[in-house]
């Protein structure tokens, strides 16, 4: 099963579906659009991927039945922990569901052809008890989910339960609450999944589970208004881009966000290389990359 990826949020409470017979019969043939009903499906935060071999990959972000807040009663009636796979070649069949384990709230999806595995960004909810009060609570870590997928009979399976990944801290803990959304592929081989904490940026390897840091700020500098991202991950030339953004006051303390564009390139053992930076010198002033920015790269002939 070849899968790749193209990736943005959806607008409408229900999947869309074209159905294309071929191209030869466009000019004597309507298109046909049929709806697919998934529930959490939003215009925010809900990502879609599709597949080369005619599937289409939803992550809806909400659950179906929305939530104020969440205790450890409540985890279990969350139904936000799943991919959907729609055929986009039959979409009367009904969109096959993939769970995600304890990961909910979806931020991004991609797709290793390679590895035939779906990447999942979202919240990793967990139940843990109190050690002083002895009060059940819901600890609530950033981390990803990668599902191994093959066809069965025209059918996309999972091959087994999800592997859960927590997301680093950035004070040397194991987990952080929260972490930029987006997620990324690389390597001149694949197999590597690029993400960041906001402070550092990570690749681990699909798979063997290899982790690689490249500490961009150090962890006591990090702040709201101090933090980096990563803005995209070019899978041909192995070029990890990462905005680093600043937030700090002038002389008459007005607010100016400055942004510095940081280029690595992404080693086949999964580790960083320094390549060129440009600082927020180089931008028009005011100019900044707020976040869920995109970046594009473009190669000339020579691949440079």
């Amino acid at each position: 099963m070849k899968l790749s990826l193209r990736g943005w949020p959806i607008i409408l409470v229900f999947l869309a579906v074209l159905v294309v017979p071929s191209y030869s019969g466009l000019r004597g043939s309507a298109l046909k659009v049929q709806t697919v009903g998934i529930p959490g499906l939003t215009k925010e935060n809900t990502r879609f991927a599709f597949a080369d071999d005619g599937y289409a990959l939803v992550a809806p972000y909400a659950p179906s039945q929305k939530r104020k807040t969440i205790g450890p009663e409540d985890i279990e009636k969350l139904d936000n922990n799943n991919i959907y796979v729609v055929d986009t070649q039959n979409a009367k069949a009904e969109p096959r569901k993939i769970g995600l384990g304890n990961l909910y709230y979806p931020t991004s999806v991609v797709i290793d052809e390679a590895h035939e595995t779906a990447v999942v960004a979202g919240t990793i909810l967990d139940t843990v008890r109190d050690k002083e009060t002895g009060q059940e609570l819901v600890q609530v870590s950033a981390g990803i989910a990668l599902a191994h997928l093959h066809t069965i009979d025209h059918k996309v399976e999972a091959t087994a339960q999800p592997v859960i990944l927590r997301i680093p801290g950035r004070d040397g803990t194991e987990t952080t609450p929260d972490a930029p959304g987006a997620i990324f592929l690389g390597g001149s081989r694949g197999g590597f999944v690029v993400f960041s904490n906001g402070a550092s940026v990570y690749s681990v390897s699909i798979a063997d589970g290899a982790l690689s840091e490249l500490e961009v700020i150090p962890g006591d500098e990090y702040s709201p208004n101090n933090y980096v991202s990563v803005v995209a991950v070019d899978k041909d030339s192995s070029v990890v881009v990462l905005s680093q953004n600043l937030i700090e006051k002038n002389r008459d303390g007005d607010a100016i966000q400055k942004t510095s564009l940081l280029f690595y390139s992404l080693k086949d053992d999964g580790s960083f290389s320094a390549w060129k930076m440009t600082d927020s010198g180089g931008f028009p002033e005011g100019t900044f990359l707020s976040e869920g920015s995109q970046v594009a790269i473009a190669t000339d002939d020579s691949g440079n």
